[in-house]
């Protein structure tokens, strides 16, 4: 068992050392083992301020650079180094293999003696911009230099879009070395948030005479301005223009959509000029405006046009106004239709009394021609007469009396003279003549 124990813990430490050796040749009791070694090599154009590095080292895991100047890599090479004053730096490298068992160092100096060549001045066109806007950089070298901003391009000008520090140099063409750098640090402050504006009266076309409506716009953060140049919350608009509204954060500025205030012109007002005063119940009307030049005319009862037609059953009165896109012009004059309700003879609604004298008649009648209680409009009246006992027609009139549409007092007398000489007995009867032109009789009611 003993024996066993010790054959076992000596194949484990030769397993040990093997795997060492066999890994990474860390142990330095291998035969394989290469210990690292620290090496580099300057590489300097003349008195140039920038410096690269050749690593030389050999059997290195890791590399720490001091390049005396306040840097620092761990890069195996390193990229190139700017020194900007004239003195001599210690550059110093360290390597290390198997972790930190085993390193090694190498240190070299760096000369520097550059003539000073001026920094250049950096100028921006905008002193506090905002998101979105673009800010150009200017600057620029003495003759013998070139101009080199930190993203490596050399025009005299650099549009930056973003915040960030930006930077600038002057090289000389002919020795290499460079200027101090110049900086200019870039801030784009934020945008405020567009105001949106309410309209109180939810419509933008007015007519001539109506109330304009009253804006409202509200800015989260900032400082709100009108395009009137009002900075309260609401304006009263009093004339048609555009309006917008703008909020305010330190420099920078959101402006709203514009809003259009139209104010048309009222139309004029139409000029009823054609109708009847008065017709029959049951008639139809026609009555025409005019005044209302590249609009509609539109009548108190609905109808549109410049003439309108109406059957009538009552009195109306129309007026009628003039309409152009959404404006209305004033009332229009009033027109008022009389209803004329149809006449009617009743039975010994008239009279006759005269006297024969030499077979001449002279006679004075009256008729009544009320309607249900309410006096009736005629076009004509009067009496007709024929010699003998025949029925009388309006063939054989005379002495009538005829006028324009119009209402009488019932029980009137009006006098009516015959000239014919009468040398047969004499009949009469009273006539009406409707306002829709009929006539109607009365029944004869004497005979002379």
């Amino acid at each position: 068992m003993k024996t066993n124990c010790i054959v076992l813990l000596l194949m484990t430490s030769f397993c040990m050392s093997c795997s060492k050796e066999f890994l990474n040749n860390c142990d330095s009791k291998s035969r394989k083992y290469l210990a690292p070694k620290a090496a580099f090599k300057i590489n300097q154009i003349g008195q140039s301020q920038v410096i690269t590095f050749n690593n030389e080292s050999v059997n290195a895991d890791t590399y720490e650079w001091d390049f005396g100047n306040g840097k620092t890599s761990t890069l195996q090479s390193p990229e190139e180094v700017t020194y900007i004053e004239n003195k001599t730096y210690n550059v110093k490298l360290i390597v290390k293999r198997c972790g930190n068992e085993k390193t090694d160092m190498f240190s070299a100096s760096v000369k520097i003696d550059c003539p000073t060549v001026v920094a250049p001045t950096i100028t921006k066109n905008i002193t506090n911009p905002c998101e979105g806007q673009e800010v150009i950089l200017s600057s620029s070298c003495p003759s013998g230099n070139t101009l080199f901003w930190n993203d490596g391009t050399s025009a005299t000008t650099l549009k930056v879009t973003k915040t960030d520090t930006y930077t600038a140099l002057c090289k000389n063409t002919t020795t290499g070395c460079q200027s101090n750098k110049a900086t200019q640090t870039i801030t784009f402050n934020t945008l405020p948030i567009k105001p949106t504006i309410t309209n109180s009266l939810n419509k933008i076309v007015y007519c001539t005479g109506e109330t304009l409506p009253t804006l409202s716009a509200t800015c989260p953060i900032g400082n709100i301005t009108w395009s009137t140049g009002a900075s309260s919350s609401s304006i009263t608009i009093q004339n048609a223009g555009t309006y917008s509204a703008t909020c305010t954060v330190s420099s920078c500025t959101a402006k709203s959509d514009n809003i259009i205030i139209t104010v048309n012109s009222k139309p004029g007002v139409p000029n009823i000029t054609v109708g009847p005063s008065q017709i029959c119940i049951g008639s139809s009307v026609s009555i025409t405006a005019s005044g209302c030049s590249g609009g509609t005319i539109i009548w108190s009862n609905g109808k549109t046009g410049g003439t309108m037609s109406e059957t009538i059953s009552s009195d109306k009165s129309f007026t009628a106004t003039c309409t152009q896109g959404n404006c209305v012009s004033d009332i229009s004059n009033s027109h008022s239709v009389i209803a004329i309700p149809l006449a009617s003879i009743t039975t010994g609604s008239y009279k006759i009394t005269g006297t024969i004298l030499n077979y001449a008649i002279t006679f004075n009648g009256s008729i009544n021609f009320n309607t249900t209680g309410t006096n009736g409009y005629v076009n004509d009246y009067g009496f007709v007469w024929i010699e003998g006992t025949g029925t009388p027609t309006l063939s054989i009139k005379d002495g009538l009396k005829s006028f324009d549409l119009k209402k009488e007092s019932s029980g009137t007398d009006f006098p009516y003279s015959l000239s014919n000489q009468i040398t047969n007995k004499f009949s009469y009867r009273a006539y009406i003549t409707r306002c829709d032109g009929s006539t109607i009789y009365g029944l004869v009611n004497k005979t002379f």
